[in-house]
């Protein structure tokens, strides 16, 4: 109907007013037609392009107001997110919020992520991750990293001979993500914003049956702080990774992981079990350190690593 009527007013601008004088309202707030001051108490229909540019330079206006009022709506409902969490009785103290099931700490993780907006730092302390895992990972990490999120990750040495993790870390890094190895224990953790961290559950089981994936999600600002220095530790320690396998020294970080404890007199299953890989792959690649070092027994390959570690030192 308002169509029409503009045509009618283009066509003949002496044509009566509608019926309907909410017509002639829309067609004047949408810029299309104005008072004739030729002919008053008729209209006259204006440029269309005009109308068109004008309309659209005050939704640009409109939309860049809306997304500077959504960039602050983080900072704004702070406080009233602590006062939310603090009143949740699935809370203690204000402070922590328990989860269990991988479910529901999948569920929440991803909430937490995609509320984030500055920072992501993630510590997996347990090898190689399953394909179904990173799976899981992979839209919420990419998502936030396309948002601007800074996102680091820790994986233990013995990642660095896994395929699967080794693709997923090289399709992070192309984005924009850090990853780094640590040859040593550390502790698993995921941290939003510094403000915000998500923890495995040391609480003993008692509950009925077997004990559930557990996690808690520490709101206390101060408290996920000192988790975010901790990992900050830890990644100070650590060695970049891009997703190759790459040498070191002519070895690789899993080959010095393993040289280094059998300079500490372990046996090759308590490796495995350290390293948390199978003992044929720590037989496999003392194989190669063997071939690398040009010894044919573990005696030999000890007085090489030895005195190698004496050169490096």
């Amino acid at each position: 109907m308002d169509r029409q009527r503009y045509l009618e007013l283009l066509h003949d601008g002496n044509a009566p007013a509608p019926d309907d004088p909410a017509i002639d309202e829309r067609l004047r707030a949408a810029g299309l037609i104005a008072p004739n001051p030729d002919a008053p108490g008729t209209m006259l229909a204006l440029e269309p392009g005009l109308a068109a540019a004008r309309r659209r330079d005050t939704l640009l206006a409109q939309a860049g107001a809306a997304l500077q009022e959504a960039a602050s709506l983080e900072t704004e409902y702070r406080d009233l997110a602590v006062a939310f969490s603090i009143a949740d009785p699935d809370m203690v103290d204000g402070a922590v919020e328990y989860l269990q099931g991988m479910e529901q700490i999948n569920a929440r993780i991803a909430d937490l992520i995609a509320n984030g907006t500055q920072e992501l730092l993630t510590a997996q302390p347990t090898g190689p991750r399953v394909a179904e895992r990173l799976a899981i990972s992979e839209n919420r990490d990419t998502d936030a990293i396309r948002r601007g999120m800074a996102m680091r990750t820790i994986y233990r040495t013995t990642a660095r001979s896994d395929a699967t993790t080794g693709e997923w870390v090289a399709h992070k890094t192309a984005l924009g993500a850090h990853i780094r190895t640590l040859d040593e224990p550390f502790s698993r953790a995921i941290v939003v914003d510094r403000c915000r961290a998500v923890l495995p559950n040391l609480r003993p089981w008692t509950g009925a049956g077997p004990e559930p994936l557990r996690a808690i999600v520490v709101h206390d600002e101060a408290l996920a702080r000192h988790v975010a220095e901790a990992f900050d530790r830890d990644w100070d320690r650590s060695t970049p990774w891009t997703g190759a396998e790459e040498p070191r020294a002519g070895l690789t970080d899993l080959q010095v992981a393993i040289g280094r404890r059998l300079a500490e007199g372990m046996l090759q299953p308590a490796i495995a079990r350290d390293l948390e890989v199978s003992s044929r792959t720590v037989t496999h690649q003392i194989a190669q350190m063997k071939v690398a070092a040009g010894v044919t027994t573990l005696f030999q390959l000890a007085i090489w690593w030895e005195r190698r570690s004496g050169r490096a030192a």
